[in-house]
C-alpha cells in the first residue's frame, strides 16, 4: 500500500464545478451572517436602562 500523492487527487488542479459554487457559497454565507451580526449588535448593543449603584466600600467600617 502506498500513499497517494497530490497529483492523483481529483481537487489538486484547483476547484471546479460543484466544489467551486459550494466555497463560494460559504463564503457568502460567511459575509451575510457577519452583516447581519453587526446591524443587530450596532441596533440592539446599546444598553439605555443601566442601573446607578453606589459604592459603598467607602463606607464599612474596619476594626
Amino acid at each position: 500500500m502506498s500513499e497517494p500523492t497530490l497529483e492523483s487527487m481529483s481537487d489538486y488542479n484547483g476547484l471546479k464545478g460543484e466544489k467551486r459554487r459550494v466555497v463560494w457559497a460559504v463564503i457568502i454565507a460567511g459575509v451575510i451572517l457577519s452583516i447581519v451580526y453587526t446591524v443587530v449588535a450596532t441596533i440592539y448593543g446599546d444598553v439605555d436602562d443601566s442601573i446607578k449603584t453606589e459604592n459603598i466600600t467607602k463606607n464599612i467600617p474596619f476594626k
